[in-house]
């Protein structure tokens, strides 16, 4: 005999469980604002130079999700970009936008993008130029 209201109440802890993972994406995305807000502030005063993509990596992005303690692994492209201050070379890593399940989409992302096109803007302190920022234009 079936068991009534079974596909019912799996239905309605798929919902839960959706409802806490959407929760937590919205936590994470409102604590990179505020840190991005707070960073963003105070290198506001540091000073701009132009750079250049001179490498690229994929590294892992999971996101846990804490009331099934499990985690789902993803991966995200970075770039290495290189800025020049008084003519010394220093370079930082930044993250992309693109992020999936699958590392080789976002190998193929990253060798798609040209070279010699780099649309962040990088700022540095300029009591210590190693210490940078980077963000999209």
């Amino acid at each position: 005999m079936p068991r009534v209201g079974f596909h019912a109440r799996a239905q309605e802890r798929a919902r839960r469980h959706l409802r806490r993972i959407m929760l937590v994406a919205a936590f994470a995305g409102v604590i990179v604002l505020i840190i991005y807000v707070v960073l963003a502030g105070r290198t506001e005063s540091w000073s701009e130079v132009p750079c250049r993509i001179i490498a690229s990596r994929v590294v892992r992005a999971d996101v846990q999700t804490p009331a099934y303690r499990s985690v789902t692994i993803l991966y995200r492209g970075q770039f290495q970009l290189r800025y020049v201050v008084s003519d010394r070379v220093y370079a930082i890593w930044v993250d992309t936008s693109w992020v999936d399940d699958d590392p080789a989409f976002i190998e193929r992302k990253l060798a798609a993008h040209p070279e010699n096109q780099c649309e962040y803007r990088v700022r540095y302190n300029p009591r210590n130029p190693s210490e940078a920022v980077a963000s999209l234009r």
